[in-house]
């Protein structure tokens, strides 16, 4: 697991009431007009879905964000 999936981690498992029910799976994409990324998909319990996307998606936006940020920052990928 590398440093941005670990940080995602640590994100979802202090939001959700389920922490055992995280699940992050990262796929290397191919590049697109504006170069390589990363696909990660994100698996929380049924009951946390709410909580993790937040009012208006406020919660999932600031989450991709700070992903997007340490990604960029310490791998030099998108995600």
């Amino acid at each position: 697991m590398d440093k941005v999936e670990e940080i995602l981690l640590t994100i979802l498992t202090n939001i959700v009431d389920n922490p055992a029910d995280v699940k992050i799976i990262s796929t290397e994409l191919a590049t697109d007009e504006r170069g390589e990324f990363t696909k990660i998909n994100v698996g929380v319990h049924k009951n946390d879905a709410g909580r993790c996307i937040g009012i208006e998606g406020k919660n999932a936006e600031a989450i991709r964000k700070v992903v997007a940020l340490v990604a960029f920052k310490q791998i030099g990928k998108r995600v």
